[in-house]
């Protein structure tokens, strides 16, 4: 029998840990970006793991530019009544660099999507819509308006299970979704791993990256296409 069905049951974190930490609950972890080691300390035993890799439908070309100041503190000013304004300085550089290469592999009159922290999405959003006038983001944007390619943005925190980039024929990931002290302790006491914040810090950096670069929907496309992680 096939059930064309996706059930979800939703628990507070505490409750959720409990259950998978139980011994007599038999349990089957699916997850694209789970960390065996967060997982071992919750079940205080290591998991057996296996890998599932998928190929990518299309040719796709995955390009990493190193960028030491992507995280939000590096990419973005202290908010200033209720606006948080982007350190153009930083952001500059690595964002041109990784919309050129983008553009190299999007045919003209292609789709270019543009996944980074909510206030340069938001920014560039409306800039693009002629709805903000801001020199910078203006510069930024110049190469696709002359490519004749549309665009698209998404911000870091609000990508799992969205569809709407998967058509573009190139996607660039700007920024390190670093999560703060305070959200890393949150997420750490949530799971029962006090002392572990570092580790569940990076885990959930990887984790959003990964979801980023998931969007295109790399093992569904019929088309080739361009990623560029800065």
């Amino acid at each position: 029998m096939i059930v064309d069905q996706d059930y979800r049951q939703s628990l507070p974190a505490e409750e959720l840990v409990a259950l998978v930490a139980a011994r007599d609950v038999g349990r089957v972890f699916l997850d694209a970006t789970a960390d065996p080691r967060l997982v071992e300390r919750v079940l205080g035993e290591a998991p057996r793991e296996v890998r599932v890799a998928v190929r990518d439908g299309a040719p796709v070309r995955r390009v990493f530019i190193p960028w030491s100041h992507g995280t939000r503190r590096g990419a973005l000013l202290p908010e200033a009544d209720g606006v948080r304004g982007i350190r153009w300085d930083d952001v500059r550089g690595p964002a041109r660099e990784a919309i050129a290469l983008a553009l190299e592999g999007v045919p003209r009159g292609g789709k270019v999507a543009l996944l980074t922290f909510r206030p340069l999405a938001q920014l560039l959003e409306r800039v693009w819509n002629a709805e903000a006038v801001d020199p910078e983001a203006r510069a930024l944007l110049e190469p696709i308006k002359a490519h004749g390619a549309e665009f698209a943005t998404g911000y870091f925190g609000n990508l799992r299970g969205q569809n709407g980039w998967r058509e573009a024929d190139g996607l660039v990931v700007l920024g390190s979704p670093w999560p703060n002290k305070g959200a890393s302790r949150s997420m750490a006491r949530a799971l029962g791993l006090e002392g572990a914040e570092e580790d569940v810090a990076l885990h959930a950096t990887r984790a959003e990256l990964e979801q980023a670069v998931g969007r295109l929907r790399a093992p569904r496309r019929t088309s080739a296409a361009v990623v560029v992680v800065a």
